[in-house]
């Protein structure tokens, strides 16, 4: 009797707890995020835009608060199906304090051009508002979008979408903190900030980009912090024309970081080496005189600013991204350092990029398996490249503008064109061994004192007409000598166009 006792009580409490856990109507919807679990209510899209209307519909739905900051108009438990309007919810134009939180927010399609349309939720000219403990799905475009706003606290918010996707947009932002977030986007795009000042972005988590997972452009005192980035097709993380910001203990995750390196924004950036490509530190030197000193040989990635005498040297990189960035600087030695497998997310980049240098010294680099540019110059002066291989490098060396270029003994393989020059005076392209080339194995366009002696040049098998070993455009004051083409279209092509002719010409023994 006992044991029946206890079988009977048994049952009557597994009866109970099943009759508890059941929604208190057929409308509600079962949605778990952590513990406890919430039951949500369905909802249709949501508009406001204005205060008036923020009081209208509040008094209609029934939600609690009067906008006041002691009291905020709290928007919670709902799942909210746009059914393919612009947005599931859209928020404007109003000073009322709110809060959304723990909804859904779904659906929402684009019915023509509107900013912010194919959002979950736009919030545009709003002072003071929360969104916390919130899911995005199914949006045509993406999950959060931020504009004309001030004092928003994005937190604790999960976002998930497909290719083409925008986790978060931010434009014209100002004391707005988006932290804790999670962006599960199967290849879409992270947070994309613009125009904006005093962000703070934390402990946010970006997984798998298809481009970027952060880019931060036009905007001052950010502010970048603790967040975890996975590598992107483009970058990890671009501060562009930024100024006035601080990185902290960010982990970024297969590329590396990406910075403009215009000195006014470039060196109004504090990057300590708490941050990481991969778990190897970034290390930034900026404005000093660094003789005798070298880069530690952990460093995931070297970046330079106004910096004399620094020695880069025995130091092996790998991932996506470009890997040492030099600017405004002289005296710079980079020897005997290792690249592997490292495409340029953005083709305007490359592993090394150097501008508006004045005295760099580039020996003894092995690069292998490169995507897009091997060394990328732009306004250096006084530059030597030497006895570097490049092993399947898409271009090796390029050079735009400045002068005084000596690039010597160098090996390249498996390149569309060796050597890239435009706009450089005074070069010396001289013992270079460029094999498997498909484009051009040498070419050099609106140059000035051109010396390209003894190189040999042997394109890859079955190369097009158009191909040439040594093609040479609008150029001046120009000596070819004692150079070898082999398996090319054309051996050596020099042309000019309608307005500028090449002159100057000499040509010995090739």
């Amino acid at each position: 009797m006992k044991s029946l006792r206890y079988s009977v009580l048994l049952m009557v409490l597994v009866l109970a707890a099943v009759d508890l856990g059941l929604p208190a109507s057929s409308d509600m919807v079962s949605h778990e995020r952590g513990s406890p679990a919430r039951e949500l209510s369905p909802s249709g899209p949501i508009r406001i835009e204005s205060d008036t209307d923020f009081n209208a519909t509040a008094a209609a739905e029934g939600w609690p608060g009067n906008g006041s900051p002691d009291s905020p108009y709290i928007i919670e438990n709902l799942d909210i199906d746009a059914n393919g309007a612009d947005n599931a919810v859209m928020i404007s134009n109003t000073t009322y304090d709110f809060i959304i939180r723990n909804c859904i927010m779904r659906g929402a399609g684009s019915n023509g051009y509107r900013i912010g349309a194919g959002m979950g939720i736009l919030i545009d000219n709003v002072l003071n508002g929360t969104i916390e403990s919130n899911e995005f799905v199914d949006n045509l475009n993406g999950g959060i979008y931020l504009r004309n706003s001030r004092k928003m606290i994005v937190r604790n918010c999960t976002v998930s979408g497909d290719e083409g996707y925008i986790g978060l947009v931010g434009e014209a932002l100002q004391e707005v903190r988006i932290e804790d977030c999670s962006f599960r986007l199967s290849h879409g795009n992270g947070i994309f900030v613009s125009s904006s000042s005093s962000i703070i972005l934390k402990n946010n988590h970006i997984p798998r980009p298809l481009e970027y997972g952060m880019s931060i452009r036009s905007s001052s005192d950010m502010l970048i912090q603790e967040n975890t980035i996975g590598s992107g097709d483009r970058f990890s993380l671009l501060l562009y024309m930024v100024v006035n910001s601080r990185m902290y203990s960010n982990r970024l995750l297969g590329t590396r970081l990406s910075v403009s390196i215009f000195p006014p924004f470039f060196g109004a950036l504090e990057i300590p080496p708490n941050n990481t490509v991969d778990g190897a530190p970034i290390y930034f030197f900026k404005n000093g005189d660094f003789s005798g000193e070298r880069v530690p040989l952990d460093a995931g990635q070297v970046i330079i600013l106004n910096v004399t005498g620094l020695e880069v040297a025995g130091l092996r990189f790998h991932g996506s991204g470009n890997a040492v960035t030099i600017s405004s600087s002289s005296g710079i030695l980079l020897d005997s350092n290792i690249y592997e497998g490292i495409d340029s997310p953005v083709y305007s980049e490359a592993v090394i990029i150097a501008q508006t240098i004045d005295g760099l010294v580039i020996r003894n680099q092995s690069m292998t398996d490169i995507g897009i540019y091997g060394i990328d110059l732009i306004e250096c002066n006084d530059v030597r490249i030497e006895e570097c291989m490049f092993e399947n490098v898409s271009t090796p060396i390029r050079a735009s503008g400045g002068g005084n270029l000596s690039v010597w003994n160098n090996t390249m393989n498996g390149s569309d064109q060796g050597v890239r020059l435009e706009r450089v005076e005074d070069v010396l392209l001289a013992s270079n061994h460029v094999k498997g080339f498909s484009s051009a194995g040498m070419y050099a366009n609106s140059c000035l004192k051109l010396n390209v002696t003894n190189n040999t040049l042997t394109g890859e098998d079955m190369l097009p007409d158009g191909s040439s070993g040594i093609r040479i455009v609008t150029s001046k004051d120009i000596l070819l000598s004692e150079n070898t083409v082999e398996r090319a279209g054309r051996g050596i092509v020099i042309s000019g166009d309608l307005f500028i002719l090449s002159s100057g010409i000499r040509v010995f023994s090739n």
